[in-house]
């Protein structure tokens, strides 16, 4: 792979490798165990070895207080724009970590699904897969067994006040009334906590990153 698809321009953000660190739930203790198959490892396998050597992410998608993108998951990937003055927009098509990974599974404190990312083209994962991912990861309906292994009912109040939020912000009515319809989406389970400030290593690992929101 040409060497301009994983070399990083900017300084890397604080993402010690095989590090845990994620934002704490405000539902309480909240471990990511799979309650569907959704992007679990098992479903996606590369004949690609995973590197033996530590691997970093790249800047535009590390772990920060002031993250590189400025992105609402809520909102389609094409919608995050650079807080760095000198991002360049050719980022989203550079490997989004190097050594170049073949997928990526990502967890989060506050979902019960992992999210398997992967190349959409070539054979290495890039910057817009996990965008991408993660997006798309977050739009899939939750099932009522779902909804009701939430912990607590405080949590449920939450998904449900984030449900009514996301869809009180669609201006058509005819829009939002089949938005309406469609019910609860993992993006609910978020609760307000919709801003993404990038993804930090686990002990899991080089495939496997939390996605930190706030």
């Amino acid at each position: 792979m040409p060497g301009k698809h994983v070399h990083f321009e900017f300084p890397a953000t604080p993402s010690p490798t095989y590090s845990s660190s994620s934002l704490p739930s405000s539902y309480g203790p909240m471990t990511p165990p799979p309650i569907s198959q959704f992007g679990s490892s098992a479903s996606y396998k590369s004949t690609i070895p995973l590197p033996a050597v530590p691997t970093q992410v790249h800047p535009a998608l590390g772990f920060s207080s002031a993250p590189l993108l400025n992105w609402d998951t809520s909102c389609l990937p094409t919608t995050a724009s650079p807080y760095h003055s000198s991002l360049s927009p050719t980022i989203l098509g550079e490997s989004a970590f190097n050594p170049c990974l073949p997928y990526v599974t990502i967890i989060s404190a506050y979902l019960p699904w992992k999210i398997t990312v992967k190349p959409t083209s070539g054979k290495y994962v890039r910057v817009m897969d996990v965008l991408d991912a993660i997006y798309r990861g977050l739009r899939l309906n939750v099932s009522g067994p779902e909804f009701e292994a939430l912990p607590s009912m405080e949590a449920k109040k939450r998904v449900n006040a984030a449900y009514h939020r996301r869809c009180a912000r669609i201006a058509d009515a005819a829009a939002r009334s089949v938005e309406q319809g469609k019910g609860v989406k993992r993006i609910d389970f978020l609760a307000e906590h919709n801003k993404f400030m990038g993804l930090s290593s686990t002990p899991y690992g080089p495939q496997t990153w939390t996605l930190n929101v706030s």
